[in-house]
C-alpha cells in the first residue's frame, strides 16, 4: 500500500528536536559523501573543500558541495558590454570568460601558462569582493566627465555579479546498495546512506539497492479521456525512458510533445540543447567495461516513470533526459528543462491547441549548498521554479538519502514557496513498508512529507549486468541480482517516494477541460486552484495513510 505521512500527525516519532541537554550537530559537521575521481572527471567537477577554499572577507565558511569546476552561472545580463566589463574585473587573477551561451559562462586563463587550475569558486568570491569598490563608485557624486557612465556600469556590475551562481551537480535520490559505508564511516554519493548489513562494495540485494523481480499483475487498465479533456502531464527530469524495447506498461511513446493519448512523451528538440546527454534513452551504462557493472543509476528515470503509471493510470508522462546513468546532473541542464517546461506550459495558457500543459513536475534529485548566504542570491533554479509554480505547475522534489537535516536543495526551498497564488513545492522524505521513516531518508522542518520510497516494485528498462549468479549449468543458472531482462524490480530511496507523491497529485487532478475559449487569466487561475486542491485532497486522502500501530 502506497502510505504518506505529514509531520505532526500521530502515529510513530519521526524526526524531533533533540531534548535541551542533547544539542543538534552543527552543519559544519556535515561531510559531503565521497565521489569517485572518474566520476568527477567525467562531471568536470570539483568537491569543494571549506579548509582549502577561497573566500573573500567576512563571507562565511562554505559547507562541502560539488559545482563545475570552469563554469559559472550568469543572470541575463542584458548588456552586449557585460562580458568585457566582467573580464576587466579579472584580469588581475588571470580569469576570463570565453564563451557564454546564457545561463553557462566558461571560465579560461588569459594567458598561455598558469600554476593553479581555473576554479569557479575561487572567480566568484573575487567577484563578489569587487562588489564594495564598485558600490563606492557607483555612489560618488562629484560631476565629472565619464562619471555618470561609469556609475551606471557600477550598478549594473553590482546586479549581475548578484545574480552569478556556481553550476552545482545534482545527485539522484536511489541508492545504488553499495556497502561502502560499513567500511569507511562514509558512502559515495549515489548510495546516500542505505541499511546495510554486508561488507565491501558489492550491491546488497534485498536491502537498499534495485534487484529484479516478477510482477504477475496486469499493466495499471487506463481510462479513456473524452474529446474536451486532456490528460495530466507529470514531467520528470531524470535519466530518460526504456526505449530498447519500450517496456509494455509505458509505451506507446512519441515525440511529438503534443501527442494528447501516448503514455510517455519525450522532447528531441529539448534534448539536442544538451550537449552531455545524448537523446532521452534511459541506457545501460557500465562502471567498468572489463568488468560490466551496472551504472548506480542506469534504469533511474523508467523506475520513476512506473511509479508514476501505477498511481496516476489516466497521466501522461513527460520524460526529459538530464542525468547521466551514474547519478549525476548539471544545475544548468535541469534549469534549462524547467525552463522548456514553462515554455511549453506558457504557450499552451495562451492556446490549449499549441505547446504542452504540464500539471506537475518530478524531480529525484537534488544538492547542498555551499553557504546559508547563497539561497538568498536569486539562483537560476530558484528562479526556474517560482515560474514554474506561478504557472500552476505544482512541482515535488526528493528530500535526499543522507541522513541528515542539512537542506538538500530544491527541496529545502519548499517553506519559502509556501504562499497563496501559485502551486506548491512539496519536499519529500520516505517511508519503510511499514510506515516507518526510512534510515536513509533526510528530514527537517523543511520536508514537508514522507512517503512510501523503500523496496518500490516499479518498471525497468530490458539490459542485464554482469553481477551473475555463481552457479551456471547449461540452460539453468542461479538469481542474478542485476539482470533486469524480465522489465520489473524494486528499488529504495527518495527518488521514489517523490513520483509517488507526484502520482497521487496527477490521479487527484485526473482528466482536466480543455478550456478553449476562455482566456489566459481564467485558465491560470483555474490551474492554481486545481493545484492547490489536488495536494490538500492526497493529504486528506485516509488510503495513503501509513499503517501504524502507535508509536514505534
Amino acid at each position: 500500500m502506497f502510505s504518506i505521512h505529514l509531520p505532526g500527525e500521530g502515529g510513530a516519532a519521526r524526526d524531533r528536536p533533540a531534548p535541551p541537554d542533547q544539542p543538534l550537530l552543527s552543519p559544519a559537521r556535515f561531510v559531503l559523501p565521497a565521489i569517485p575521481a572518474e566520476v568527477l572527471e567525467c562531471l568536470g567537477a570539483r568537491v569543494l573543500s571549506p579548509t582549502e577554499a577561497a573566500f573573500s572577507q567576512d563571507a562565511p565558511t562554505p559547507q562541502p558541495t560539488i559545482y563545475r569546476a570552469t563554469v559559472l552561472l550568469l543572470p541575463d545580463p542584458r548588456d552586449p558590454a557585460a562580458t568585457r566589463q566582467l573580464n576587466s574585473l579579472l584580469a588581475p587573477i588571470g580569469v576570463r570568460i570565453d564563451r557564454y551561451d546564457h545561463p553557462v559562462a566558461e571560465l579560461a586563463p588569459t594567458g598561455r601558462f598558469r600554476e593553479n587550475p581555473v576554479d569557479a569558486w575561487t572567480t566568484l568570491q573575487f567577484l563578489r569582493a569587487s562588489v564594495p569598490d564598485l558600490e563606492e563608485l557607483s555612489s560618488r557624486r562629484r560631476l565629472r566627465l565619464g562619471n555618470a557612465e561609469e556609475r551606471r556600469q557600477a550598478r549594473a556590475l553590482i546586479r549581475i555579479i548578484g545574480g552569478i551562481t556556481l553550476d552545482h551537480v545534482l545527485v539522484g535520490s536511489g541508492l545504488d546498495g553499495s556497502g561502502s559505508g560499513t567500511l569507511t564511516g562514509t558512502n559515495t554519493a549515489t548510495n546516500g546512506s542505505p541499511d546495510l548489513g554486508g561488507l565491501f562494495n558489492g550491491t546488497q540485494p534485498g536491502t537498499s539497492g534495485r534487484i529484479p523481480v516478477t510482477v504477475v499483475m496486469p499493466p495499471p487498465a487506463r481510462p479513456a479521456v473524452c474529446h474536451d479533456q486532456r490528460r495530466p502531464v507529470v514531467a520528470v527530469l531524470d535519466t530518460g525512458i526504456a526505449t530498447d524495447p519500450e517496456h509494455p506498461w509505458l509505451a506507446p511513446l512519441s515525440t511529438q510533445i503534443t501527442d494528447g493519448d501516448a503514455v510517455v512523451l519525450v522532447d528531441p528538440t529539448f534534448q539536442d540543447t544538451i550537449t552531455r546527454v545524448v537523446g532521452f534513452r534511459d541506457w545501460p551504462e557500465t562502471e567498468e567495461p572489463l568488468r560490466g557493472l551496472l551504472s548506480t543509476h542506469a534504469g533511474h528515470g523508467t523506475a520513476i516513470a512506473g511509479v508514476i503509471r501505477q498511481l496516476a493510470p489516466v497521466a501522461q508522462i513527460y520524460v526529459m533526459r538530464v542525468m547521466q546513468p551514474y547519478g549525476f546532473a548539471h544545475e544548468s541542464d535541469v534549469c534549462r528543462a524547467l525552463e522548456r517546461i514553462a515554455e511549453q506550459t506558457s504557450l499552451a495558457l495562451d492556446d490549449p491547441d499549441t505547446g504542452k500543459m504540464v500539471d506537475v513536475v518530478s524531480l529525484s534529485l537534488g544538492y547542498f549548498h555551499e553557504t546559508p548566504q547563497e539561497v538568498e542570491v536569486t539562483g537560476r533554479i530558484t528562479e526556474a521554479l517560482r515560474k514554474l509554480t506561478s504557472l500552476g505547475v505544482t512541482v515535488v522534489a526528493a528530500a535526499g538519502n543522507f541522513s541528515t537535516s542539512r537542506e538538500f536543495y530544491p527541496a529545502a526551498l519548499s517553506p519559502t514557496f509556501r504562499v497563496a497564488g501559485q502551486a506548491p513545492l512539496i519536499s519529500v522524505g520516505a517511508l519503510n513498508p511499514d510506515g516507518s521513516t526510512a534510515m536513509f531518508s533526510n528530514g527537517g522542518a523543511w520536508v514537508d512529507c514522507y512517503a512510501s520510497g523503500t523496496a518500490v516494485v516499479t518498471t525497468f528498462p530490458r539490459f542485464s549486468g554482469s553481477l551473475t549468479a555463481g552457479l551456471i549449468n547449461g540452460r539453468r543458472h542461479g538469481y542474478d541480482p542485476d539482470s533486469f531482462l524480465g522489465m520489473f524490480g524494486l528499488w529504495s530511496g527518495c527518488s521514489f517516494s517523490t513520483p509517488g507523491i507526484a502520482g497521487c497529485l496527477a490521479g487527484k487532478l485526473g482528466a482536466r477541460p480543455v478550456a478553449r475559449g476562455q482566456s489566459r487569466e481564467t485558465r491560470l487561475a483555474a490551474r492554481i486552484t486545481a493545484a492547490r486542491d489536488a495536494w490538500t485532497a492526497v493529504k486528506d486522502d485516509r488510503r495513503f495513510k501509513p499503517p501504524w500501530d502507535g508509536d514505534r
